[in-house]
Formats: C-alpha cells, structure tokens, sequence
C-alpha cells in the first residue's frame, strides 16, 4: 500500500502536525491518538475530514486533516 502524507492544522489556518498514513481514516486515528481529550473526526471525502473533541458543542470542528498535495 502507498503511504501518503496528511497535513493537521488548527481549524482556522495553522498547521500544527504532518501525519504519513495509508488513508485519511488512519491519519485522522492516529492524530486523535495524541489528543490529550476525547475526539471523534468526520470525512469530508478521501482527501479531507474534520476532527472536534468530545466536549466541544459548537458548529466549529478543532482540527482540519487534508491530503498533502504535489506528493
């Protein structure tokens, strides 16, 4: 399987991690794994997901996950 590279910014503009995982299901598990608080992630489509903690009850998302593009 091809590894591919996911960027992790702060919903609002700053990236905060870069993730290199097979899909965006993987990467978006493996970066809550390094939240400190519960989080759950919503996908967008293959190249983009959502992720937002547990305890946040806005319409705003925490973190954005997105396909690194020019790979």
């Amino acid at each position: 399987m091809k590894v591919k590279r996911y960027d992790v910014f702060i919903a609002g503009g700053t990236q905060t991690a870069t993730i290199f995982a097979t899909c965006i299901t993987n990467a978006c598990k493996l970066f809550i794994a390094t939240l400190k608080d519960d989080a759950a992630y919503k996908l967008t489509g293959k190249q983009y997901a959502s992720i937002r903690y547990k305890k946040n009850y806005s319409i705003c998302g925490d973190f954005v996950v997105q396909e690194a593009i020019g790979q």
